[in-house]
C-alpha cells in the first residue's frame, strides 16, 4: 500500500485535506497529515507521495523528501490533465477508473 504525506502550513488544514482525500482513496493508500513545523523537524519525508496544500511550501518540502518521493500539489478543483496524472499514479488499483 502506498504511503502519502498530506502537508499544509497548519496541522488542522492538513487533517482536513487528509479526511477529504481519504473518502475516495483510503482503500488504496495510507495517509498521514503534517504541519510545516512537523516537516521542518524531520530529517526526511519517507512517504511515497506528498500532497501539498499550496505551491508556496514546495521548496521547503523538496529539501526534506527522499529521492523516491513524488510531490503532488492539491488543487481545490481538478482539471482533465490532473485527473490523467492521478489515473497514471493509481498503479492499476482502479482509484480513477
Amino acid at each position: 500500500m502506498k504511503r502519502i504525506a498530506v502537508i499544509a502550513t497548519e496541522k488542522e488544514f492538513a487533517e482536513y485535506l487528509k479526511s477529504n482525500v481519504e473518502r475516495y482513496m483510503k482503500r488504496y493508500a495510507e495517509f498521514t497529515a503534517y504541519s510545516m513545523a512537523e516537516i521542518e523537524a524531520k530529517d526526511i519525508i519517507e512517504e511515497d507521495f506528498v500532497l501539498l496544500s499550496a505551491f508556496t511550501i514546495y521548496q521547503k518540502v523538496c529539501e526534506k523528501k527522499s529521492e523516491s518521493t513524488e510531490i503532488l500539489i492539491v488543487s481545490l478543483s481538478l482539471n482533465k490533465n490532473q485527473i490523467e496524472v492521478l489515473k497514471q499514479k493509481s498503479d492499476g488499483y482502479g482509484a480513477c477508473s
